[in-house]
């Protein structure tokens, strides 16, 4: 009937054109990407999830849903109000290259025309390309965020003592999921 190569041809154009197919009907449009939160409407990126707020796109790893049994603490209004923040981690940490991606991740998202974040290094003896800042220097024109990562813990501690956010977890990936809590605090999407 068919030669091997006209079998094949077929077989081949089938698959493409039945792919086609099942994206036209599954896809309807991309809706199926889009959820809402809120006032906000979120879509699903293979990056993350994205909004857009007062003109503005934000990219999130996490969907607020997903970080609803996060939370924060509820006398953090001075931070979340103050121009200036402090964030800082240990570089001497064995994770410290995620703990400086989370800082970047967090200054780069919450930087604005009202708000800086100042970066800066819990410890520095071996690091002098930043600030020493640790809870100590938190003052209410300054207040620090703090972030550990201790694998002996079992769980995520988050605690809030003049003026110095301390976030602790024992996998990195906790911290990633508390730190698009607190962005989300933040920006007025979720409540501490």
């Amino acid at each position: 009937m068919f030669d091997k190569k006209t079998a094949m041809s077929l077989f081949i154009a089938a698959i493409m054109i039945l792919s086609v197919l099942g994206f036209v009907l599954v896809d309807n449009g991309g809706d199926n990407l889009k959820q809402k939160y809120g006032e906000h409407t979120f879509l699903r990126l293979p990056q993350g999830w994205r909004t857009t707020i007062n003109g503005q796109q934000f990219v999130f790893n996490y969907f607020p849903e997903q970080l609803e049994d996060i939370k924060l603490p509820t006398n953090t209004t001075a931070l979340k109000e103050s121009p200036i923040i402090a964030f800082s981690y240990d570089p001497n940490n064995r994770y410290a290259e995620d703990l400086g991606a989370l800082q970047y991740y967090f200054e780069t998202t919450v930087t604005n025309k009202q708000r800086y974040v100042q970066r800066g290094l819990t410890n520095t003896t071996t690091y002098t390309t930043l600030p020493e800042i640790t809870c100590k220097n938190a003052t209410q024109q300054l207040p620090v965020i703090v972030l550990n990562l201790n694998t002996k813990l079992n769980a995520t501690d988050i605690h809030y003592k003049n003026n110095c956010l301390t976030i602790t977890a024992d996998r990195a990936q906790e911290l990633y999921t508390t730190t698009d809590r607190l962005i989300y605090s933040f920006l007025g999407i979720m409540q501490p």
